[in-house]
C-alpha cells in the first residue's frame, strides 16, 4: 500500500513511512520527517498507552483513526479529545456486507 501510494504521487513533499504505530515517533525522527497527517488502523481493544503517548508527542494536525470498535474507538477518541483533537467528520464503510460489522474511518483535527 505504500509503495502504491509513492507511485501515485511521485517525488515531492509527500512522504510515506509504515511501522508499529508506537514506534513512530523515532521511525520519522530518524527520516527527520515533521509529520502532518498519522493514520491509525488497531486492533480491535483500540490503541494502547505506547501509540497514544506517540500520537500526543506527534502532534500531528489531523489523524485519520480506522476503527472496527465502537468501544475502543470511543475510549480513544476521548483521549485524544483530552489533549486538543476534535472530530471533524465520521465516515462508515461496510466492508464486509451481509454481517453486523461497519467499519469507521474518523478524521481527526487540532
Amino acid at each position: 500500500m505504500i509503495e502504491a501510494a509513492r507511485a501515485a504521487v511521485g517525488a515531492g513533499e509527500i512522504s510515506f513511512e509504515h511501522g508499529e504505530a508506537a514506534q513512530l515517533a523515532s521511525i520519522l525522527e530518524r527520516h527527520g520527517i515533521e509529520p502532518t497527517l498519522v493514520v491509525v488502523n488497531p486492533p480491535r481493544r483500540g490503541l494502547d498507552d505506547h501509540t497514544l503517548a506517540a500520537l500526543r508527542s506527534l502532534a500531528p494536525a489531523t489523524i485519520g483513526y480506522v476503527s472496527c470498535s465502537p468501544e475502543s474507538l470511543a475510549r480513544d477518541l476521548t483521549a485524544l479529545a483530552g489533549v486538543g483533537y476534535a472530530i471533524g467528520t465520521v465516515t462508515p464503510v461496510d466492508l464486509m456486507p451481509g454481517t453486523g460489522q461497519i467499519e469507521c474511518v474518523v478524521a481527526l483535527t487540532r
